[in-house]
């Protein structure tokens, strides 16, 4: 795997993250 695929790998995992974190968040939240 090159670097920029290993890159774009971790960014997707990172937003894909971020977003369930961010919607658990406001489901808690409510």
């Amino acid at each position: 795997m090159t670097w920029a695929g290993n890159i774009k790998f971790w960014v997707t995992w990172l937003i894909m993250t971020l977003i369930v974190l961010s919607i658990l968040f406001m489901v808690m939240t409510i």
